[in-house]
């Protein structure tokens, strides 16, 4: 019987990671995860997203609106998730000519483009550290199988 399932985030190849996927990157990143005007901007980016692309280009001023957070905030913001590898920003200038035909804004401005390889390997790293055993953990279920042992080995003396 056939899985009928949809893939958790963590299982997908890179060319299967959606804007949606990239947000849960960003979400379990140490540099973004713990930071709320980074996961803000993450958020009002994939909102602005489709899944036949991962190009997005809402303005300064429309991701600060929609966050409430001002404009200098949303650009140091944006240039931290640049700074991590999590985005790459490009002017709409040089963008291919398919995707430059969707964008109503002249050649002016930024265009901000998800990188599925970051976000496939934050993924990646994050459900490998929740399957390796904590030390504490695993010291602990070691005594555990001693003892075990030891009082076994007690119960099978003659005597």
């Amino acid at each position: 019987m056939a899985d009928t399932r949809a893939k958790a985030p963590y299982e997908k190849s890179q060319r299967e990671i959606t804007p949606n996927d990239w947000f849960a990157a960003v979400c379990r990143s140490k540099h973004h995860g713990r930071n709320p005007s980074d996961l803000k901007v993450a958020s009002v980016l994939v909102r602005y997203s489709n899944t036949t692309h991962c190009y997005v280009w809402p303005t300064i001023e429309t991701i600060a609106d929609q966050t409430g957070l001002n404009k200098v905030k949303v650009s140091s913001t944006v240039n931290r998730l640049v700074n991590s590898g999590a985005i790459s920003k490009m002017m709409i200038a040089n963008l291919p000519d398919h995707i430059r035909s969707k964008v109503n804004r002249h050649g002016r401005g930024n265009v901000y483009v998800f990188n599925n390889t970051w976000a496939h390997d934050i993924l990646q790293d994050h459900i490998r550290e929740r399957r390796e055993e904590p030390p504490q953990l695993k010291r602990a279920r070691m005594a555990r199988m001693v003892a075990n042992i030891v009082n076994f080995s007690k119960r099978k003396q003659p005597g």
